[in-house]
């Protein structure tokens, strides 16, 4: 079930759910898309702390928590 939710995009616990990161994606392409204002990267940085160093280098492959709009 939760392997279908991270295939599909599909919320989960709090409206948050996992996007895997593809090449050339970077934070901001990221925030444009899903909450419409690059801007908001800030609130995938602040929701992946934990695997983001540096906002500048994310990599294909990366499971990025994306936190609901």
């Amino acid at each position: 079930m939760a392997l279908d939710r991270l295939k599909k995009g599909a919320p989960g616990p709090g409206g948050a759910w996992w996007y895997i990161v593809k090449q050339d994606d970077n934070l901001t392409t990221l925030a444009k898309r899903y909450y419409g204002d690059p801007r908001l990267y800030r609130r995938i940085l602040a929701a992946n702390r934990s695997r983001i160093e540096d906002q500048d280098l994310i990599f294909e492959g990366m499971r990025l928590r994306m936190p609901s709009a």
